[in-house]
């Protein structure tokens, strides 16, 4: 039901970003209309009343309907004939697209802008639940492809940590901040270590030494 919204936050095109947050903008705009965006309502309206609702001209309401109709948030049955509404359906929950516009925002590294998006829509203790499980699955370690390289056999190792602040130097030569030292000692620790009271190796971060 998402295609087009799952398609556009690949993240590969900045700029079908912007259209996404826009599109978003359109579908919650419905609101004026409906009252409330739940998915399987409907209503009758024509190209006029929602030129009022987006603020744009009847051709651009058109181009908006089909956008919205291809990310397969709304269903669009024009009217028959002269005088005849339109009918116009959604099919999915503004709590649903909230979610995803919160989800793209935080696989960006923002994540304090997807929780601010489940803030401001309101969203109900479900919604809230799959965001956190979804969160879950986003860090830690994981193997994902190196989109750098058109080769498929090329994986990108990655280490995801959630912290309140960017770490931009982790360069144990440059470091400056003890947050960002922390880490650089966790990164570069050694696999071995020397005891200061007799002098002799010892295993450190390989938890055993064959001599």
């Amino acid at each position: 039901m998402l295609s087009e919204l799952h398609w556009l936050s690949k993240g590969r095109f900045p700029q079908l970003e912007v259209i996404l947050l826009q599109l978003s903008e359109h579908f919650f705009n419905l609101k004026k209309l409906f009252g409330k965006l739940e998915s399987q309502i409907s209503q009758q309206t024509t190209l006029q009343d929602l030129g009022t609702v987006w603020n744009c001209t009847p051709r651009n309401v058109k181009w908006i309907i089909r956008r919205l109709c291809t990310a397969g948030w709304i269903a669009w049955s024009p009217g028959r004939g002269r005088g005849n509404r339109s009918k116009l359906t959604i099919l999915t929950s503004e709590a649903e697209v909230a979610l995803t516009l919160a989800q793209e925002a935080t696989s960006k590294g923002r994540f304090h802008d997807g929780i601010r998006l489940l803030e401001e829509h309101k969203v109900d203790e479900l919604t809230r639940g799959r965001f956190l499980r979804w969160l879950e699955g986003q860090y830690g370690y994981r193997v994902d492809k190196n989109e750098n390289y058109q080769l498929d056999t090329l994986q990108l190792d990655t280490l995801r940590l959630p912290f309140y602040r960017s770490m931009p130097n982790l360069d144990p030569v440059f470091t400056l901040r003890r947050t960002e030292w922390h880490m650089a000692r966790q990164l570069f620790d050694t696999l071995v270590t020397k005891n200061n009271e007799d002098d002799k190796i010892m295993p450190h971060v390989a938890y055993y030494l064959h001599r």
